[in-house]
């Protein structure tokens, strides 16, 4: 149990369990926190006010679970935004508890036959301006239904059958986001204009990615970017 609490610049690998767990917090984040290998990367169980930014999970089963033990309160609602979450062996983001997320501005791929966003019966996301990358054989969304409703769960394969049933992930991009180099955990974007590697060094990429200046146009994170930026926040 915390009351505003950040967690940040923490590097964590090959966790059994959960990498990052927030139990009954009220206003804590998890910001620049990379996981890789392990089960859940960022699991949020009951609280207030919770956010996930600016991480990279990869080589996990779950990047992000949210659930509730005292299902009364159900005011989880976290808000999940700038982060990676790359090729995920199970559900990325797994929703139950009876609540709700804000997912934006995210880089999301899943392995194949897995899915984008699962959700428990009375649970919902509410998902735009986010990188989908679905591979070969990755799946978007899956929920379950009341046995009275349906004995099957609700699916939707692709990124354009989920936007036009649901309306969520209008505005994101479906495809290739053209990462540096995802196989080596290189997630920069490509840019024929030039990327920082740190120091002095930019490096000119043959091609530029489809995220740069593609995110939320309300989100205001690009201001921290040199000139000329574009004056739109990246997605990832």
């Amino acid at each position: 149990y915390a009351i505003g609490i950040r967690l940040r610049n923490i590097a964590i690998s090959n966790a059994l369990g959960n990498a990052v767990t927030f139990n009954n917090c009220n206003g804590a984040s998890a910001e620049w926190i990379a996981v890789g290998l392990g089960n859940v990367a960022f699991y949020l169980n009951s609280g207030s006010q919770l956010g996930i930014s600016n991480c990279v999970a990869y080589s996990v089963t779950t990047a992000v679970q949210v659930a509730n033990w005292d299902k009364s309160t159900n005011t989880v609602f976290p808000v999940v935004q700038h982060n990676v979450f790359w090729e995920t062996a199970g559900t990325a983001i797994l929703i139950g508890g009876q609540n709700r997320a804000t997912v934006r501005n995210n880089v999301l791929s899943v392995a194949p036959g897995q899915y984008v966003y699962g959700l428990g019966i009375y649970d919902t996301v509410a998902a735009d301006y986010n990188s989908i990358w679905l591979g070969s054989g990755g799946r978007v969304f899956r929920q379950e239904r009341d046995a009275l409703v349906s004995p099957v769960p609700l699916i939707y394969d692709t990124v354009g059958a989920w936007a036009a049933a649901t309306s969520n992930d209008l505005h994101s991009y479906d495809g290739d986001p053209l990462l540096v180099d995802a196989t080596n955990r290189v997630f920069q974007l490509r840019s024929r204009a030039g990327r920082w590697t740190g120091g002095t060094n930019w490096v000119l990429d043959s091609a530029t990615s489809p995220l740069i200046d593609s995110g939320a146009p309300d989100s205001g994170a690009w201001v921290h970017e040199p000139a000329a930026n574009g004056g739109r926040v990246n997605i990832g």
